[in-house]
C-alpha cells in the first residue's frame, strides 16, 4: 500500500501546453474501457485519460495530440464532437 505524504497534492500536465497544476485546473478526457471518449466530470470514470487546460488555445493544441495521448485513432467527426463538448464546458 502506498502511503500519501501529508499535504501532497498530485500534479497533472496539460497535453496542449505542458503546464502542470492541480486536477481541478484541467479538463479530464477519458477513453473508457468501451473505447468511448468522454470529458469526465467525475474521477470515477475509469480508463486512459489525458488532461487539458481550461483555455481555448490549449484545447486546440490538445486536440492535435489527443490521439497519441489516449492511444486511439479518431475519426474527424469524433474530434469535432469532442471539441464542441469542451467548448460548451468552457462557457
Amino acid at each position: 500500500m502506498v502511503k500519501k505524504r501529508p499535504g501532497h497534492v498530485p500534479e497533472r500536465t496539460c497535453i496542449g501546453c505542458g503546464k502542470k497544476g492541480k486536477k481541478s485546473e484541467f479538463f479530464r478526457i477519458v477513453k473508457t474501457t468501451d473505447d468511448e471518449v468522454v470529458v469526465a466530470e467525475s474521477i470515477k470514470v475509469q480508463g486512459r485519460s489525458a488532461y487539458v487546460c481550461r483555455d481555448k488555445n490549449c484545447v486546440k493544441l490538445a486536440l492535435k495530440r489527443i490521439s497519441r495521448a489516449l492511444r486511439k485513432d479518431f475519426e474527424k467527426d469524433e474530434l469535432s464532437k469532442l471539441a464542441l463538448t469542451i467548448e460548451e464546458q468552457l462557457r
